[in-house]
């Protein structure tokens, strides 16, 4: 699996979503962000959905570049889901159910 791969992956897409936002086939869009084909207009297509450059993405370099965007899209997603988990926490207890100390329990010594 390649970094690009890796990043589509991370951000919970499809190559069936990029195929249908982009209006080429999925097979295209496919191979392509495999490494098999090097349609220029479809690596345009992919990087353009995808928000990333275009001569980053494909040229020279391209694999610190896209790992660099993996590791940006893993914490950006991490902070995410921490937050929401914080937000339902807060629903269910409270807002002061962070000063709340822990139960004990009773233990017959």
């Amino acid at each position: 699996m390649n970094y690009l791969q890796r990043y589509i992956e991370v951000l919970g897409i499809s190559c069936q979503d990029i195929a249908t936002a982009t209006g080429y086939g999925y097979h295209s869009i496919q191979k392509t962000v495999k490494g098999h084909r090097r349609s220029v207009p479809i690596r345009a297509a992919i990087t353009q959905h995808l928000g990333l450059d275009n001569e980053k993405t494909w040229g020279r370099g391209s694999v610190v570049y896209l790992r660099r965007m993996v590791a940006v899209a893993a914490n950006r997603m991490a902070d995410e889901k921490a937050d929401a988990a914080r937000s339902k926490f807060l629903a269910k207890y409270g807002e002061d159910a962070g000063n709340v100390t822990a139960k004990r329990r009773a233990v017959n010594v």
